[in-house]
């Protein structure tokens, strides 16, 4: 099934994305996820699955979406150095308090993709990153969903899959301007508690094992 995906939904780059809902990310667009598996999947017959078919330049991601919030629930990419599409492609979809986007989101926002260029890509490896929300218990007009959380994982790993460091960081989406970094398995354990899903993993691999983020990324 293919759509048009208006930009605020999913890029809010200011043009039209064409996505496609499929079955599988696995068979569609597996390159955006470390080792080519995306997080535990969760339950439900309201999510979509939305792999990009055609963008402009290097903003392409996978989506989890969420029809009945209307948010999506994390979008993953490999991380490269593409300009105005870092991190903002993805947190502008959702509504955020704005003490939340203006404060320390916004910081962590801006030291993730900074940690990964220093200390991962300028190295000559592989980073990854998911990101998403959490669906809260307010709405905005038109049901679109207030997320209750923001979350961020990232992986970096060398030409051989080898991880060489990771991180997290989740934030409480309202004016505490409240942000916690941990570790992958940190963050797993969050997930696994606000998605309700037994053994949630945001990389389903050894990632979680990794050595613990550098102090640099959150500095």
């Amino acid at each position: 099934m293919k759509l048009l995906v208006p930009a605020f939904l999913l890029l809010a780059l200011g043009y039209l994305v064409t996505a496609e809902v499929v079955d599988s990310f696995e068979k569609k667009c597996s390159q955006f996820f470390l080792m080519g598996k995306p997080p535990t999947e969760l339950s439900g017959s309201h999510y979509r699955k939305i792999c990009p078919e055609k963008t402009a330049g290097d903003c392409e991601f996978a989506t989890l979406y969420d029809t009945n919030h209307k948010i999506p629930v994390y979008c993953a990419y490999l991380f490269q150095k593409q300009g105005r599409c870092k991190r903002r492609s993805t947190w502008d979809i959702d509504p955020q308090h704005p003490s939340f986007n203006r404060g320390q989101w916004n910081v962590a926002e801006a030291k993730v993709p900074e940690c990964l260029t220093d200390h991962c890509l300028n190295r000559g490896f592989h980073g990854y990153i998911v990101t998403g929300g959490v669906p809260g218990n307010n709405a905005i007009k038109g049901g679109v969903n207030i997320p209750s959380y923001f979350w961020s994982g990232f992986c970096c790993v060398d030409n051989n899959k080898v991880t060489k460091f990771s991180g997290a960081c989740y934030g409480v989406n309202d004016n505490s301007n409240y942000v916690e970094w941990t570790t992958i398995d940190g963050l797993d354990a969050k997930l696994e508690k606000e998605y309700k899903t037994v053994g949630f993993k945001v990389f389903s691999n050894n990632c979680a094992n990794s050595p613990k983020l550098q102090d640099e990324c959150k500095k």
